[in-house]
């Protein structure tokens, strides 16, 4: 399955004419697992939160089945997509990954109810990793889920994924980053100017729980992990949204561990993270991978 990033705007599920028909419209589209859950749900936020990323669920699976279809109509060899362009691949290949960044594809309530159709509910078999993070057993395909305010964020890889969006209100920052961050993050914060401050805590924030849900040990599994990389020895934050980062540490195993990140949508962070094998990439000194 290749790489794919979604985004939904749940706004539409949340208040005004027609949300709770379009809220009931969507809740048919989900499968059954996510209906039960979402069922036990009081908040009516995090009940379109809920519905809204199986909505998402539904459209990954709907896009592994396309590219089924299209794989069983050629001539044997695997099709595999990366970003807004298609690579085909000789079976022995195991992987192939561009360095830039996976277009997000964003979505409304309704726009993604009507692209799904009338196309059969996809009722995926869940399983359950050792920290609960789960997992498709019927699908060749990872995923992660996060919410934020009024959007759901969605990363489908073929491998372990994480995946974390925040929506960017002023907060307890020193406060949470003295608890949460490495002492070299914390110091960094502590010493920027003020106007930077806000940008890079939610920076550090959605790569602390992207680690943490890559790992599927949570925050806990994060408390003074240094996770800034080389940015926090630059005088101002890189602008976000521009391209991927390499984190270049490494982790049990020989891996290197893979960001993206977005500043988008305006007044929200997105980060990805993802383990890759060092021997797949070779770092050229503008520190940009290449296959």
């Amino acid at each position: 399955m290749q790489d794919k990033r979604y985004l939904l705007d749940i706004g539409q599920m949340l208040g005004g004419s027609g949300s709770d028909a379009l809220l009931r419209e969507a809740f048919g589209r989900i499968d059954a697992e996510r209906r039960e859950k979402a069922l036990r749900i009081k908040n009516s936020r995090a009940l379109a939160s809920s519905i809204g990323a199986g909505l998402l669920i539904q459209k990954a699976l709907a896009d592994c089945a396309n590219l089924r279809l299209a794989e069983s109509q050629t001539d044997g060899r695997d099709v595999r997509f990366t970003g807004d362009r298609g690579e085909r691949l000789g079976g022995s290949q195991a992987y192939l990954m561009q360095e830039r960044q996976i277009a997000i594809q964003h979505f409304s309530v309704e726009g993604l109810v009507e692209e799904l159709g009338r196309r059969s509910v996809a009722e995926p078999c869940y399983q359950y990793g050792e920290n609960g993070k789960p997992h498709f057993g019927n699908y060749p395909f990872r995923f992660n889920l996060s919410h934020s305010g009024r959007y759901v964020f969605c990363g489908v890889s073929g491998r372990e994924i994480g995946v974390d969006i925040q929506e960017m209100q002023e907060g307890r920052e020193l406060q949470l980053a003295k608890r949460f961050f490495s002492a070299a993050e914390y110091q960094w914060l502590e010493d920027c100017e003020e106007a930077v401050r806000h940008q890079l805590f939610f920076r550090l924030w959605v790569r602390k729980e992207a680690y943490g849900k890559l790992t599927g040990e949570g925050l806990a599994g994060v408390v003074g992990k240094n996770l800034g990389g080389d940015f926090l020895s630059k005088e101002k934050i890189p602008a976000g949204g521009s391209g991927k980062e390499l984190l270049q540490r490494t982790e049990p195993g020989e891996h290197i561990l893979d960001w993206e990140e977005y500043e988008m949508p305006k007044g929200y962070r997105i980060a990805v993270c993802r383990f890759v094998e060092k021997y797949q990439f070779k770092i050229p000194r503008s520190g940009i991978m290449e296959d």
